[in-house]
């Protein structure tokens, strides 16, 4: 999450080259820096992300609000001035007419002064229109809330596809149109950094995610914050890092760093042809999740030096992004992701266990056709069927009232107890 942060208060400034290498193009499909952190926990709640990182983001939101608000006041003193230049130019031109000498030169305009857009990084509740209009001021956004992760993996009605859209725009790095307050447009690229959490039922539905809804998504098990935290280390962080980024630093990777990025994502790349969707989707972006994860890393490294960011990632920083991949980023979507990268059916069939174990007990293994249909009345009959049939072939459920070599019964079951005992 820190990391994600820090990503987003460097801004637009701050950008990766696009590779020329053709070996290079082959591994890293995106030149974006943005990150997206998926928090999983069992149930909702209210807030996920540390105090300490958003009061390091917030620190820098205020600085960049205070820069506008001075200027909007030199503004209007500006304006006040010429005002009062132009009303002592026009009594002087009468006065002059009236005495019948040469008038003074003519009065020169200012140039217009462009209207300002207010500074605004983190976006809380925010769909495609409030990420672009947080953007005409200048920085990055960071997304903290929770339907826009759901919604890369069609979770409910929290679908929503011109926001999942422009998310994945701009993690690849893409541009897209800002209209500024005086109602021109530029194209611009900037980090858009997402934060949000999925529950257990959530991730039920993460194989509708595809390649680039993936791409740079960390899955993290959410922890319980501390109840007060020291913020300071972060807002000086996040702080010095603002003031570091006044100049564009175009980011690329030295060639030692190249080489080691390219040996690891040899090893990624084989993992993700021997998966299937949606683990492989996910595998197959972790190269581009390495660069992205370096970048970041050789950031908050730079804090330590001369207050310039190096153009140069160098190979140390590949070296831990490589690590937490491995050690990290990697076994966590390979347990949450592989169960889901099966066929439907299966799929279904894991699901309606998760549901055996939360309504059903060793001590009371009896569960009813109808009314678990009408609790799961969202998924088509002719699926809900097929997997209690599987369940049914696999000796997990054993119909009460259905004799064999008869029709009807299969409307009472009976848990197997092995069902409790799985991890």
């Amino acid at each position: 999450m820190a990391l994600a942060a820090i990503i987003t208060v460097t801004g637009p400034e701050v950008f990766f080259l696009a590779s020329t290498d053709e070996r290079q193009k082959t591994i890293l499909t995106a030149n974006g820096l943005s990150l997206r952190v998926a928090l999983m926990s069992e149930e909702r709640r209210s807030s996920v992300v540390p105090a300490a990182i958003m009061a390091g983001v917030y620190a820098v939101e205020n600085a960049l609000i205070g820069d506008y608000l001075k200027a909007v006041q030199g503004s209007a003193d500006q304006r006040r001035a010429s005002a009062k230049l132009r009303s002592l130019h026009d009594q002087a031109t009468r006065a002059a007419s009236a005495l019948g000498i040469d008038p003074p030169p003519p009065f020169a305009e200012d140039a217009p002064i462009p209207k300002l857009a207010r500074p605004q990084i983190v976006v809380p509740y925010g769909a495609s229109s409030a990420i672009v209009h947080a953007a005409a001021g200048g920085t990055g956004t960071l997304l903290v809330d929770d339907r826009w992760v759901k919604s890369m993996s069609n979770v409910g009605s929290n679908f929503d596809e011109a926001t999942a859209t422009l998310l994945a725009d701009l993690s690849l790095g893409r541009q897209i149109p800002i209209a500024d307050p005086d109602g021109r447009n530029r194209m611009q690229a900037f980090p858009a950094c997402v934060i949000g959490q999925l529950t257990t039922a959530d991730c039920a539905t993460l194989h509708n995610a595809g390649q680039d809804q993936y791409a740079a998504t960390i899955f993290v098990r959410a922890a319980t914050m501390p109840i007060s935290a020291d913020n300071s280390g972060l807002v000086a962080l996040m702080s010095r890092l603002h003031h570091m980024t006044v100049e564009p630093v175009a980011l690329h990777l030295s060639e030692s760093a190249q080489h080691r990025l390219a040996t690891a994502a040899t090893s990624w790349t084989s993992r993700a042809a021997a998966a299937s969707p949606p683990l492989s989707d996910f595998l197959v972006g972790l190269p581009d999740l390495a660069r992205r994860l370096a970048a970041a890393l050789h950031i908050v490294v730079s804090t330590n030096g001369d207050n310039k960011i190096a153009a140069e990632i160098p190979l140390t920083a590949v070296k831990r992004a490589a690590s937490i991949v491995d050690t990290f980023v990697m076994p966590f979507a390979e347990a949450l992701l592989g169960p889901l990268s099966t066929a439907q059916t299966e799929r279904d069939a894991r699901r309606m266990v998760g549901y055996l174990r939360e309504r059903t007990s060793k001590a009371n293994r009896k569960i009813e056709r109808r009314p678990w249909m009408r609790a799961w009345q969202a998924m088509p009959i002719s699926r809900f069927d097929a997997a209690l049939e599987l369940l049914q072939q696999e000796k997990l459920l054993v119909a009460l009232d259905k004799a064999e070599g008869k029709e009807g019964g299969g409307q009472c079951f009976e848990v197997a107890s092995v069902v409790y005992n799985a991890t």
